[in-house]
């Protein structure tokens, strides 16, 4: 078998998406090569020299290629657990090999090839198969599979290791490469500053997030899920996903000849301006844990059916008196919709709940989704319709690209969601989205048209709904709910056996604590180590620790960002682990008892449902 055989035969085996996008035809190549050939070190071994836009480089060491590229790794220090090594350029290999042999199985390496020319001709001309085959390795070339980067450094970097980063440029190519590289250093950013704000959301949301989803079991006896929806929903008509934007004033009139030849999805924060316009939309979205009611509607008669996660704010859905729909699949969710006989259904919650809504409308199986109010941008120091004003309009802003290709003033939030957007529109290549908006921020792989014009091109008048009917459903007798309760009757004494074992942890990591302030750091580490594994694997073994997990990293969010760094000194290490790991083991016991109070509280209030 020739080299690009068993190469490609390897990326198909274990980088399945890059190898899709090699075999098909008009990829977009950029960085394009005047020529590239392979030579022969000193030492015998290959090496590549390219000449680009006129310039000839040799990309490793004329005399001994393998050493150049261990010396140059050793300025690297690669100890700290779960890091995420991303690296600029592949070459020929050489130099990733360097890097692979210094990492452990805990580390990740993201290789990112900024010239397809190179990447295809070291796949022709060398033997990858060591690189192609190790797991802790991913792969983007640019032009091929860069999206894959893209999502590859959002999903690695969590709470444990976002300060464990490292990025490595392969010698020159930043030079050679200067456009490719500031684009990959700039996606490293854009992840860590996305990191940094959905590891705030987990530290500001989880406490309350546990405390809906408890309050909220009332109401899954009688819900319908998004999967219950998709039998009654229109979706050869467009969707409109209406969110706050100060455009959505100019859309009035629009959006009310909309009704019936569109579904209209309202976000929650939109709905008391629609309303008080006379625009009855056919469902409202709600995600967030704290959104305020005033951020609703303050009406105790909303009946706009009401698409919302277990996780929503309990004092909206408590003034809701519509239908509820559940979007959310968790274990405990999932297990007491069985029980109803209904199936879960889920979508991804960020921080915007119009992104939440456009995940649904892809999910119900709405091919055309036209977006309304997605300004994610300031009109003057406007914010959201209405006129509501924002004050960091004047000074904290950032700029952003417009629709029109100038720069425009937005928020570090606003510009999260749009990625968010460009993601999903990304991956659903067969959804049509229309951004209608005459401003506002540009929301690549939309088209943009305004929303007069998308009505008359897409909603013929011919062809509407008068309203959208659930029909008569199986509501949950009193054996059901009885079960549902037996059901949360279990997880109390798993939830008292986990804050039992983690009392026992912190009585460990206390004797350690005195034993080294007492000089006799050596003893008892061992043993505690020892039985603090077996602690960690009962807790993590346990599906409730799923539920406790947001609350644990709220609480503890330093402690756990620094967990993973080694430090040089044994003696300084450990007495740090076990200090840190003391305070999470304190925050598992407070986990365990408000859950434990919190599934107390459902239970008797599913005891007394009607």
């Amino acid at each position: 078998m020739n080299y690009y055989d068993l190469n490609m035969e390897l990326i198909k085996k274990n980088h399945d998406y890059l190898y899709k996008n090699l075999i098909k035809d008009g990829i977009s190549h950029t960085n394009r090569l005047d020529a590239i050939e392979t030579v022969k070190a000193r030492d015998g071994e290959n090496i590549l020299l390219i000449t680009y836009k006129g310039n000839t480089y040799r990309l490793n060491s004329m005399y001994r290629p393998a050493e150049e590229a261990k010396r140059w790794s050793e300025q690297y220090k690669f100890q700290n657990i779960k890091t995420v090594i991303s690296m600029f350029g592949i070459g020929n290999g050489i130099f990733a090999r360097a890097i692979i042999e210094r990492m452990d199985e805990s580390q990740v390496l993201v290789l990112y090839e900024p010239c397809y020319d190179i990447f295809i001709h070291v796949i022709n001309n060398y033997d990858l198969s060591d690189i192609l085959s190790d797991k802790r390795i991913l792969i983007a070339v640019e032009g091929v599979n860069d999206f894959e980067f893209h999502l590859a450094i959002q999903s690695l970097i969590d709470v444990t290791n976002i300060k464990s980063q490292v990025q490595l440029i392969y010698p020159n190519y930043d030079h050679i490469f200067t456009e490719s590289c500031v684009k990959f250093f700039k996606e490293i950013k854009d992840s860590m500053t996305s990191s940094r704000i959905n590891i705030n959301t987990i530290i500001k949301l989880s406490e309350r997030s546990i405390y809906n989803l408890f309050k909220n079991l009332i109401y899954l006896p009688n819900c319908m899920t998004l999967n219950d929806l998709k039998n009654y929903i229109p979706t050869h008509l467009p969707a409109i996903v209406v969110a706050a934007g100060p455009s959505v004033e100019e859309n009035i009139e629009d959006l009310k000849r909309a009704k019936g030849k569109a579904v209209i999805f309202a976000c929650d924060r939109i709905l008391e301006y629609l309303l008080d316009k006379g625009v009855e939309p056919d469902f409202v979205v709600t995600v967030d844990p704290m959104k305020e009611r005033r951020h609703f509607s303050l009406r105790d008669d909303v009946s706009v059916p009401l698409i919302c996660t277990i996780h929503a704010n309990h004092d909206i859905l408590r003034h809701h008196v519509g239908e509820k729909i559940f979007c959310t699949s968790n274990f405990l969710v999932k297990e007491i919709l069985n029980m109803l006989g209904r199936e879960a259904s889920n979508i991804p919650t960020g921080g915007s709940v119009a992104v939440s809504a456009f995940t649904a409308c892809v999910n119900l199986g709405f091919k055309r989704v036209i977006l309304v109010g997605q300004d994610l941008a300031y009109s003057g120091n406007v914010s959201h319709a209405g006129g509501e004003v924002d004050a960091r309009g004047e000074n904290d802003y950032i700029l952003i690209e417009g629709i029109d290709g100038n720069m425009i003033k937005s928020r570090y939030d606003w510009k999260e969601f749009v990625i968010e957007y460009q993601d999903l529109i990304a991956v659903n290549p067969d959804v049509e989205v229309i951004d209608a908006k005459r401003r506002g921020a540009r929301i690549k792989g939309t088209v943009v048209m305004p929303l007069n014009e998308a009505l008359e091109q897409y909603c013929p008048a011919d062809d509407r709904i008068e309203s959208i009917e659930f029909g008569n459903r199986v509501i949950a007798d009193r054996k059901i709910i009885d079960n549902i309760v037996a059901y949360l009757e279990g997880y109390i004494p798993v939830l008292k056996r986990i804050s039992d074992e983690a009392e026992t942890a912190v009585r460990k990591c206390n004797i350690v604590i005195r034993d080294n302030g007492r000089g006799l750091s050596g003893k008892n580490i061992n043993d505690s180590l020892k039985r603090l594994k077996q602690i960690n694997s009962f807790i993590r073994e346990q599906e409730i620790y799923n539920l406790m997990d947001s609350y644990i990293t709220s609480v503890t969010a330093n402690q756990l960002s620094e967990l993973l760094i080694v430090s040089e000194n044994e003696e300084e290490y450990n007495l740090s682990t076990f200090q840190k790991s003391k305070i999470i083991y304190e925050a598992v016991i407070d986990a365990s008892k408000y859950i434990m109070k919190m599934i107390k509280e459902a239970i008797e209030e599913l005891k007394n449902h009607g």
